[in-house]
């Protein structure tokens, strides 16, 4: 884990993603946690929801919480509605939705432009256009 821990501490040092508000909506596991720690140390905001429920370790996602102080929204076997709850959570994480969004299957991407329009104000200029023809 060298690499790691270099990238680690270059972005502690340089905080390229300082002030940015990022969702993620990814697998949660010791890979991802370590993609999300990277970005926090990087300056980031994190918000992050499980993509699925059934690769979701909860002692990850209790750590990534608990001793990194990131927004996680997952729990492992999870209903759909509650699924769907932590996606909005995690877009939810800064005060005008997220500045980056990294999604692994499309549910945080198809809630950000159907539900949370206010964090795409081009998605709305679209959506008052009438229909191309």
């Amino acid at each position: 884990m060298p690499l790691m821990a270099g990238l680690m501490a270059r972005f502690a040092d340089q905080r390229p993603f300082d002030h940015l508000v990022i969702a993620a909506c990814l697998h949660v596991t010791a890979e991802t946690a370590m993609l999300v720690r990277l970005l926090r140390a990087g300056g980031a905001s994190v918000g992050l929801a499980a993509s699925n429920p059934l690769s979701t370790q909860d002692d990850i996602a209790a750590a990534l919480a608990v001793r990194y102080g990131i927004a996680t929204f997952a729990r492992a076997g999870v209903d759909r509605r509650g699924y769907y709850r932590h996606i909005e959570a995690a877009l939810a994480a800064g005060p005008a939705g997220p500045d980056l969004v990294i999604d692994d299957g499309g549910d945080l991407v198809n809630t950000l432009h159907t539900q949370q329009r206010r964090c795409c104000p081009a998605s709305e200029a679209d959506a008052s256009r009438p229909p191309r023809a």
